[in-house]
C-alpha cells in the first residue's frame, strides 16, 4: 500500500489525514479499529444492503466476505486496510450518497425516495412521502465533528477546487483503481474512477451531490484524481443550484475582495428588504430619501461591481438625472 503522494505526508492528525486523503493514515485507523468493529460500521452505514429506493432493479453492491475482514490471523489485513480507504469493493452511488448523508445529518441512515408528493387534478395531496429512518449510525456529537472535518477537506484539503465563494461546502474526494479489469494480454489496466461527494450548506446540510468520472483519459495531461477532476464538476453544479434553491450566500472578508457581483433591481422593495438582499450578496446599502420603497438606484441593475462595494438607493424620490 502507498499514498498518492509518493514522498508521504509525514506525521498527521485525523483532520489532516482526511484533508490529504491519505491511504496509509486510513489503513492505520482501520488496524486500530479492528476488523470486527470495522465490519459493524460497514453494516450500520448500509453498505451490505439495498437502500430501498422506489425503483426496480436496485443492486446492493459487492463487499468482502466477513471473514476476510475480521479473521486477519487467517486471511491477513489486505482486505481490511484497502477497504479502509474505499478500494477493492464495489457499492452503488446511491449507497455511497446515503452513507455519507448519515455522517453529516446527525447520524441518521435514511430510506431514499424519488417522489416526494403526488397531487390530483383538484390540488389535493394524495401521497406525501415522509423521511424514514432506518437506523442511527453515529451520535449527533460525532456527526457535528464530522461536518467540521468534512468542510475542511474543501477549505484546506484535496477538494479546494469544489469551493464556491459565499457558500459553505464540504465533501470527500475519491480516486479508485480498477484492479479487476484486464486488457487483451491479461495485464491489469491502469484505469481509474475519480469522484467527489459535495455537501452544502455545511452548517445545516440540505443538498448532496456525487460526481464520478469513469476512466478519465490519460492523454489530457491533467493529473487523474477526484480533487482535480471531480471536485470542480461538483463545485460548478453547486454554483448553479444553490442560488436557485434559495441558499443564501455568506461572503467572508477574503472572498469579498476578489468577487465580482452583479447588481440586482431593488425598485419597489422596502428599505429593510433591499438592505437584506444587498447584504446577502456582500454589498453595502446606502439609502437616501424618506419614502417607503426604493424608486431608483446607483449602480443600475445588471452592472458588475466588486464585493463590498456600496449601492446607493433612493427612497420615495428619483435620483437626479445628472447623477445617473
Amino acid at each position: 500500500l502507498h499514498c498518492w503522494r509518493s514522498a508521504g505526508h509525514g506525521s498527521e492528525q485525523t483532520p489532516q489525514a482526511l484533508q490529504n486523503s491519505c491511504n496509509i493514515a486510513f489503513a492505520h485507523i482501520a488496524l486500530k479499529l479492528g476488523g470486527e468493529r470495522f465490519y459493524e460500521y460497514i453494516e450500520k452505514f448500509g453498505i451490505l444492503e439495498k437502500t430501498g429506493i422506489d425503483l426496480t432493479g436496485e443492486s446492493k453492491g459487492i463487499f468482502f466476505d466477513k471473514a476476510l475482514v475480521t479473521n486477519t490471523d487467517k486471511w491477513g489485513t489486505a482486505s481490511l486496510t484497502s477497504g479502509s480507504f474505499g478500494q477493492t469493493f464495489k457499492i452503488t452511488p446511491l449507497q455511497l450518497v446515503r452513507a455519507i448523508a448519515s455522517v453529516v445529518n446527525g447520524g441518521y441512515l435514511l430510506e431514499p425516495y424519488l417522489v416526494s408528493e403526488i397531487v390530483d387534478a383538484d390540488g389535493n395531496t394524495v401521497m406525501q412521502a415522509e423521511p424514514t429512518v432506518t437506523r442511527q449510525t453515529i451520535s449527533k456529537e460525532t456527526s457535528d465533528t464530522m461536518r467540521t472535518l468534512i468542510k475542511s477537506v474543501v477549505t484546506d484539503g484535496t477538494a479546494k477546487n469544489a469551493s464556491v465563494a459565499g457558500f459553505s461546502i464540504g465533501g470527500k474526494t475519491g480516486t479508485s483503481e480498477k484492479i479487476d479489469v484486464f486488457d487483451e494480454n491479461g495485464q491489469r489496466v491502469q484505469d481509474k474512477i475519480v469522484s467527489f461527494v459535495g455537501i452544502a450548506p455545511m452548517e445545516d446540510p440540505e443538498y448532496i451531490v456525487l460526481a464520478a468520472l469513469d476512466t478519465p483519459s490519460r492523454e489530457t495531461g491533467i493529473y487523474i484524481s477526484g480533487g482535480v477532476m471531480a471536485a470542480p464538476t461538483v463545485g460548478a453544479v453547486m454554483a448553479d443550484i444553490l442560488p436557485y434553491l434559495g441558499v443564501v450566500r455568506n461572503y467572508g472578508p477574503e472572498e469579498l475582495a476578489g468577487q465580482e457581483i452583479i447588481v440586482e433591481d431593488y425598485s419597489g422593495l422596502t428599505e429593510a428588504e433591499a438592505a437584506r438582499k444587498l447584504k446577502q450578496l456582500g454589498l453595502m446599502p446606502e439609502f437616501q430619501g424618506t419614502g417607503e420603497t426604493v424608486t431608483s438606484q446607483i449602480p443600475v441593475p445588471g452592472q458588475s461591481i466588486p464585493g463590498g462595494s456600496e449601492v446607493l438607493l433612493y427612497l420615495g424620490e428619483e435620483a437626479e438625472k445628472r447623477m445617473l
